[in-house]
């Protein structure tokens, strides 16, 4: 990522406005993978049955380190940001907020590009409500009225029309009182009430204009690859050749489905139960019926799931025949989102130069303090050594942390969980934090650094929704600190002197 930002300022500095056109030529690809980073970071997560479960004690030993460490690590990053800012030589650059204003439609540009995963689309949104308030005004135009009954009997009494005829409702005649018929017009309207059938009719319809309004072609193409995938899987024995191919579209449809189900929830519950908490829990119950009809379980469809042949295995020639799991496939485009995020950087590009000075002192001083400090209090606690060193990457994107644990000798399976629920913990608990430390939206260094440092790429893809210029500190600053992180580990005495500490 940083290799492509590098190369797009060079190129900026060149030709400016055909670097332009080719950031412009890029954006559909980079905002593609961007809007779905989320499911290219479900595989962490649903590896989680693999890893060894902790005692009861070792878990709220380590919820404790979780909620305590991360309130100092926002909290500190935000003083740190607004110190730096102040002892800053270049925050003569930061009053200029003309600049902010003149680049709003940018933010709105970006917005566009990477916000369809979190709302429907306003104009589909629009449709549903005109679709369904049509349907209402006519169920409600079948219903007459006390008030249009008279004016229905002034007309058939002037045509000489049966008023019995007028009063029929969907070919059936009124059975109201003839009195009623010829109640005065000055009498209230009183709307009849339809019979229950009718209501629940409506109801019913109401169901699929939403259904039908929020069903995209994407999901018919996944429906239908899980379902012949699925069909092909049940007759093929294990010792197929075929088993195992026949298993990535399978997990791969069934994952991106559940991402879409997990999408519909509403937005109160969602904030809370994360789109990738409850889409695993679901591919989790999928997996294991899919897997129980050949008798096994959960942990040998998450064997199968990743096998760990990604692409760069693949193009290598070291995949020594394995064939890729669904799980390597989103793995691989996880890749691809960090890389994109380059695209959202050099948008904000001057933005990060005037913010450069604060940004990089905070970074290097958090990634410094997380290393020692963490692990550290972890094992003050009493979390074991080698939990207590796989705590020390947990802000790390997974990539980098899983660089990071094989320097420290740490459990890789373990740095994996913390950095997933770090992120989504950073999602749910940050904004939160931020208010209550008095953080403004429009302060989008302090947002971008805090979030981008303390919870990496899941807190990040969430600001490319809500704050893109905070996203694009954010894409900048935890690269920065998983790559420090990597600098300061690849010192040989740095993982010895953590090794001791911790008690090994």
């Amino acid at each position: 990522m940083l290799i492509l930002f590098a190369l797009l300022l060079v190129l900026a500095r060149i030709d400016n406005r055909r670097t332009s056109k080719l950031v412009a030529l890029l954006e559909p690809g980079t905002g593609f993978v961007l809007r779905w980073i989320n499911i290219f970071l479900m595989p962490s997560f649903l590896n989680l049955p693999t890893i060894d479960r902790p005692s009861a004690k070792e878990v709220g030993e380590i919820a404790v380190v979780f909620v305590v460490g991360y309130v100092c690590f926002v909290t500190a990053s935000t003083l740190l940001v607004r110190a730096f800012r102040i002892a800053s030589p270049f925050k003569y650059l930061s009053r200029k907020r003309d600049e902010d204003i003149a680049r709003a439609d940018d933010a709105d540009q970006i917005t566009q590009d990477v916000n369809n995963e979190f709302q429907i689309e306003n104009e589909r949104t629009q449709n549903a409500h005109i679709t369904q308030y049509d349907v209402e005004e006519l169920e409600l135009r079948r219903i007459p009225t006390m008030s249009s009954q008279v004016e229905n009997t002034n007309m058939a009494s002037n045509q000489s029309i049966n008023s019995n005829d007028i009063s029929k409702v969907d070919g059936s005649v009124n059975e109201s009182s003839p009195d009623s018929l010829t109640a005065p017009a000055s009498s209230s309207a009183t709307i009849l009430q339809p019979p229950d059938d009718e209501q629940q009719l409506s109801k019913w319809q109401s169901l699929k204009i939403y259904v039908w309004t929020r069903l995209r072609v994407a999901h018919i193409v996944y429906t239908t690859i899980l379902i012949v995938s699925f069909l092909i899987y049940l007759p093929i024995p294990t010792s197929s050749p075929v088993y195992l191919p026949i298993l990535l579209p399978l997990y791969l449809s069934m994952s991106i489905l559940a991402y879409y189900v997990a999408l519909q929830v509403p937005d109160k519950i969602r904030f809370f139960l994360h789109p990738i908490i409850s889409s695993s829990a679901i591919v989790w119950v999928g997996m294991e019926i899919t897997e129980a009809i050949k008798g096994g379980n959960l942990l040998t469809g998450l064997v199968k799931f990743s096998t760990g042949t990604r692409y760069l295995t693949i193009l290598e020639g070291k995949s020594g025949g394995i064939v890729p799991g669904a799980g390597d496939v989103l793995f691989s485009l996880l890749d691809c989102s960090i890389i994109s995020l380059s695209t959202v950087m050099f948008r904000y590009r001057v933005e990060l130069k005037k913010h450069a000075f604060e940004m990089l002192l905070t970074i290097l001083a958090l990634s410094v303090a997380s290393l020692f400090c963490l692990p550290l209090f972890a094992h003050a606690v009493g979390v074991p050594p080698s939990k207590a060193l796989s705590l020390a990457p947990r802000s790390v994107t997974t990539p980098l942390a899983m660089v990071v644990a094989n320097l420290l000798e740490a459990d890789a399976n373990s740095t994996v969980c913390f950095v997933i629920l770090t992120g989504i913990l950073g999602t749910i608990v940050g904004p939160y934090l931020l208010k209550l430390l008095r953080v403004r939206d429009e302060d989008y260094v302090t947002v971008g650094v805090a979030m981008g440092t303390a919870s990496h790429a899941i807190a990040t893809a969430g600001l490319l929704r809500t704050n893109p210029r905070a996203a694009a500190i954010a894409s900048l600053s935890f690269v920065i600190f998983g790559t420090i992180f990597v600098i300061i580990t690849s010192i040989p005495m740095i993982p010895q002197t953590m090794r001791q500490l911790v008690g090994f």
